[in-house]
This record gives C-alpha cells, structure tokens and sequence, in this order.
C-alpha cells in the first residue's frame, strides 16, 4: 500500500474502516461516539485527549468490546506495521513504532458502531502479515504419526504334525511286515486300512506345509 497515513488509526479512518468508538458503558448496553483521529491522545493531558479524540469521556466507560484478547503491541503489531507489503499504509512503516495511542485506537474504532476493527478486520491482518506470515512463513512444527507395529506372528509348533507322521509310517511298517503272501479277503482288508493309514499321514504332511 502506498505511504500516505501517519498512525494505525488514521489508516483504519482513511480507508472508511473506522468512523466511531465503541464501548461497553455502566449499563452494560454498547455504546458508540464520532471520533476526531486528528486530536492526539495526550492533548491537554490524558483525560482531554481521551474525549476529543473518542468523543466520550474515559470515566463513560465500563470497559472496551475487546476486553482482554487484544494482543501484545510489540510482538504482534510491530511485526505488521513494519511488514514489507506496508499493510496499514504507514509513512516511514519500516521504522514504525506502534505506541499507546494506537493500540487505544485498535480496542475502541469500529465501522459500524457494534464491533470493533479488531473483530472486523485486524484478525485478519494478523494472519496474513503478523508474526512468522506473509514473506517469512514458518514450516509448521509437527509430530511424525506413530505407526503402530503389528506383533510378530508367533513361531508354529509342528512337532504334533511330525508326531502323526511318525505314528503313520510305523504303523504301515508294522502293517506290511504281517500281510499273508496269499488271500484275496484279508488282502482287501488290510489295503482298506493301509488307505486309512496313508490318508492320516498325507493329512500330517500337508499341515508341514508353510
């Protein structure tokens, strides 16, 4: 922005951003009064200035619409002020120093006599140009995902299969060693149970399998 205004709030009125002062008054109701930007804060002391400037009087007030979440002054608007895209459209802005009178500024213009340029518009300065933004953006800090890790596959117990195996081979021994060399009835027998005994240790075998 080009560099024509002087302080924050000048900037805010010049740009039709602010043209009242909003407050919270004794009764709890919000109230607002014209502003004159051009009286310093200070003329004629404190109090005076307050009034001319504000068009209310400091004791009117209950508190401001703003409350406490207006930031820090130095580490926040300094950075915007100074911001190299000049935001506020300050003269002299890379040297700026934001002083009481604008940050009174910032807590009490509004546009429209209910929200204060805070709400309104300087939230959103504050993400564009404010500390670690605009030009200089920070790489966000994070915390790599925890991966879950899935517990090894327990070790498999093949010793039952080897057992069966075992037991298969030695009963076909002992079968073979007692089969007649003749008779066609006990013959079918015993291979009907040979059958039964190869099956068992075909089955064992397979469970060996990985």
């Amino acid at each position: 922005m080009q560099p024509i205004y002087k302080t924050i709030g000048e900037s805010m009125a010049g740009q039709n951003r602010a043209r009242l002062a909003v407050y919270r008054t004794h009764g709890d109701t919000i109230a607002a009064s014209p502003i004159n930007l051009s009286v310093p804060l200070h003329q004629g002391g404190f109090l005076g200035g307050y009034l001319g400037r504000y068009g209310h009087s400091r004791e009117a007030e209950e508190g401001k619409l703003i409350g406490e979440r207006l930031p820090d002054r130095l580490d926040v608007f300094t950075p915007i002020a100074r911001h190299p895209f000049n935001p506020f459209g300050l003269i002299g802005w890379t040297t700026y120093v934001v002083t009481e009178e604008d940050m009174t500024d910032l807590s009490l213009l509004s546009a429209d006599g209910r929200t204060t340029i805070w709400d309104r518009e300087l939230v959103r300065y504050v993400e564009l140009y404010g500390p670690q933004r605009g030009d200089n953006p920070a790489p966000p800090t994070t915390t790599p995902p925890t991966i879950p890790t899935k517990p090894a596959d327990p070790a498999p117990d093949f010793e039952p299969a080897y057992d069966r195996l075992r037991a298969g081979t030695n009963t076909l021994s002992a079968k073979l060693r007692t089969l007649p060399a003749k008779g066609g009835g006990t013959w079918l027998l015993m291979l009907r149970e040979l059958k039964v005994i190869l099956d068992g240790a075909v089955e064992a075998a397979r469970e060996l399998e990985p």
